[in-house]
């Protein structure tokens, strides 16, 4: 997946966010970046959506506390991928 952020400083709040070229920029509440040498970028993105289209694989992690009201409303967690 890739994540691409354009921020034109001085030219207003002018931000564009893409996720794997869809513009997101409108959904994002709040956006966290981890920058590690020799590590891929994690971008942690808080949104807000009202409708969303996305065709491909993706890797979700969710807050403990939105998987629990999840499960207690009957969503059943994907199983877990063994680590070697």
């Amino acid at each position: 997946m890739n994540l691409r952020i354009i921020n034109q400083t001085g030219v207003g709040n002018d931000t564009q966010i893409e996720l794997d070229g869809t513009p997101i920029c409108h959904s994002v509440t709040d956006l966290a970046l981890h920058i590690s040498v020799d590590e891929i970028v994690t971008a942690t993105l808080t949104l807000e959506l009202d409708a969303l289209e996305y065709d491909g694989p993706a890797d979700i992690k969710l807050h403990p506390e939105t998987a629990a009201i999840l499960t207690n409303l009957g969503w059943t967690p994907p199983a877990q991928e063994e680590t070697a």
